[in-house]
């Protein structure tokens, strides 16, 4: 396999996530068996992601080994398979030619924490009158009603 270096100019928003990725790079080792290319390396990049809750800026290292395989894209509908966690992704290339950028950035966002909160999250959540899952569970729980009876006779 050859290495290839790929380095994103820095810093890189990405508007759809609302995610500022810092110093993003990757180093790719590629291998080609006929159509067929096989991908395998690290990403490693600063991230700054949004708090589900609060809006604040929640920031992340992140270092991330992947391993992709990349066949034709083909004209006829082939069925979705079913890939075990030890199989390799697979990605459709069309034309000639492979975007290393368009691939490391989709590997990048797919390795963001979906949810990402900040330490202060539960505390904003709080004040907003959201329950926690405990809260939540505990208010609509099987017993609820006969707490409310318990704390009505007292």
């Amino acid at each position: 396999m050859r290495p290839v270096s790929v380095a994103l100019k820095s810093p890189v928003r990405n508007a759809s996530v609302g995610t500022v990725f810092r110093f993003p790079a990757a180093e790719i080792w590629l291998r080609r068996e006929g159509d067929t290319i096989s991908a395998q390396g690290r990403i490693e990049a600063a991230v700054e992601q949004s708090c589900v809750a609060s809006g604040s800026p929640v920031p992340a290292k992140l270092d991330e080994a992947f391993a992709l395989r990349l066949v034709p894209e083909r004209d006829d509908a082939a069925e979705e398979i079913e890939l075990d966690a030890d199989e390799v992704d697979t990605v459709s290339y069309s034309g000639g030619a492979v975007d290393l950028g368009e691939m490391t950035a989709e590997t990048l966002a797919l390795s963001l924490e979906p949810f990402p909160r900040a330490p202060d999250a539960d505390a904003v959540l709080k004040a907003a009158g959201v329950f926690s899952e405990d809260e939540a569970r505990e208010a609509n729980g099987p017993f609820a009603a006969l707490k409310g009876l318990k704390d009505r006779l007292r």
